[in-house]
């Protein structure tokens, strides 16, 4: 940019003139200069006018900047959008005259009004506007990972030509994501209705603990009842070497021993059906945990309506 051409643009760079570097609006009100903040912000915006006038418009942007964080008012936004434009920061100047043409005084100059409506009209051919209607309210939305505000948004969302992701997260909700490629001039509906998280269904845990001391019980008492049908069949053994001493005759002297080693028959049944029985808890308990885990989180898929003003269509989101 030539000299001369850097100087037209600086001098064309300013909605309001130098009214941002006094305490009084265009309407001619007094503002409140008690607060130290408003006085600090209305000698940044002065700080801002004269290094228009100079022609350095990026000094001029960072001293608007400064005080529209320190006191947001319609004429700082115009300006700091104004120098946007002269510095070809298309979308930063978008977001700021649309903000400054909402905050608008129904008593302000309609010059200005006029002036400020056709540079962002200017703005907005450079860039692509996104008009959402996201739900629920409160809503969080990057772009490309850089915060954007919450829903609902004052006004459009603004972002350069070329591919972004819009993503929307909220607390107690399945976050959406979509992927656009923006053209210049455009403007674009995109309606998003985040389903909420649906808990994972938990199973109770009494079954576990009931069938893990189940299974210990039986194993213990299967344990015990084992060694006694040991000894019921050494005590049978025992019994026989004394009938063989004695050299009785088998049945008919045998009476006792058949019993003995009938009832250590029963008792070994007994052991092997209480094992039996604890293999079977042990398994149940197993496939009850493995089947219906406590917790386990179960698969979560919601289904996402999206309008984006050309296409209608669901976007699946799942997660595991």
């Amino acid at each position: 940019m030539s000299k001369n051409s850097f100087r037209g643009s600086a001098a064309g760079a300013l909605l309001f003139g130098t009214l941002v570097a006094s305490p009084a609006v265009a309407d001619g009100t007094p503002t409140e200069t008690g607060s130290e903040t408003a006085k600090r912000a209305d000698k940044l915006a002065g700080e801002a006018a004269q290094a228009v006038e100079r022609g350095d418009l990026e000094r001029s942007r960072t001293l608007f900047h400064e005080s529209m964080l320190l006191k947001s008012s319609y004429d700082t936004m115009g300006n700091l959008g104004a120098v946007e434009l002269a510095l070809k920061r298309y979308r930063d100047c978008a977001e700021h005259l649309a903000a400054s043409l909402r905050d608008y005084p129904p008593t302000a100059s309609e010059a200005s009004k006029n002036a400020t409506l056709e540079k962002l009209g200017e703005c907005r051919s450079h860039v692509a506007s996104l008009k959402l209607d996201i739900h629920p309210v409160g809503t969080q939305i990057t772009v490309d990972g850089a915060a954007a505000g919450s829903s609902p948004l004052r006004d459009a969302l603004f972002v350069e030509p070329g591919p972004h992701v819009v993503r929307f997260t909220h607390a107690g909700h399945q976050p959406a994501e979509q992927t656009l490629e923006a053209k210049a001039g455009t403007e674009r509906d995109l309606r998003v209705t985040l389903a909420p998280v649906v808990e994972a269904a938990r199973a109770p845990i009494w079954p576990i603990v009931v069938g893990s001391l189940g299974t210990a019980a039986l194993v213990g008492v299967g344990i015990g009842v084992h060694f006694a049908a040991v000894t019921a069949e050494k005590e049978g053994d025992a019994l026989a070497e004394d009938l063989r001493a004695a050299k009785k005759v088998c049945p008919a002297d045998c009476g006792a021993l058949i019993e003995q080693y009938d009832s250590a028959s029963a008792i070994r049944n007994a052991a092997t059906g209480l094992f039996i029985g604890s293999g079977v808890a042990l398994a149940g308990t197993a496939a009850y945990y493995f089947i219906f885990r406590p917790t386990r989180a179960r698969q979560q898929t919601a289904w996402l309506p999206l309008f984006d003003g050309q296409n209608v269509g669901l976007l699946m989101r799942s997660e595991f």
